[in-house]
């Protein structure tokens, strides 16, 4: 069996960094990728989480608007909400990160 994605868009946001309680670092973002028909712009958002030592990169170096190719893993989610109601979340177990574009600092 094969698990993965890639993928090549834009930050929706600036990375959220957290050290997890097994101190594993791990950050967060929404990621932005477009597909264009004709004159119809169709965007899908995806949910991307990075662990480890990448995760300290993106942290650092990410940011909104910032052009990425990523490679990781569709991960599935289920569980119950504090109401008892079944929910369910997709997002990408990033490991990988090309970075496509960067900042320019002020000099």
């Amino acid at each position: 069996m094969y698990n993965k994605t890639q993928l090549l868009g834009r930050l929706g946001e600036d990375p959220e960094y957290q050290v997890l309680g097994d101190g594993k670092e791990m950050v967060t973002f929404n990621f932005a990728t477009e597909e264009r028909y004709k004159d119809l712009r169709d965007t899908e958002w995806h949910r991307i989480k990075i662990f480890g030592p990448l995760a300290q990169t993106m942290q650092k170096h990410g940011y909104k608007g910032q052009l990425l190719f990523l490679e990781g893993r569709i991960h599935y989610s289920k569980w119950k909400d504090t109401a008892g109601n079944v929910r369910y979340s997709t997002e990408i177990i990033c490991n990988n990160v090309k970075i496509l574009e960067w900042k320019e600092t002020p000099q």
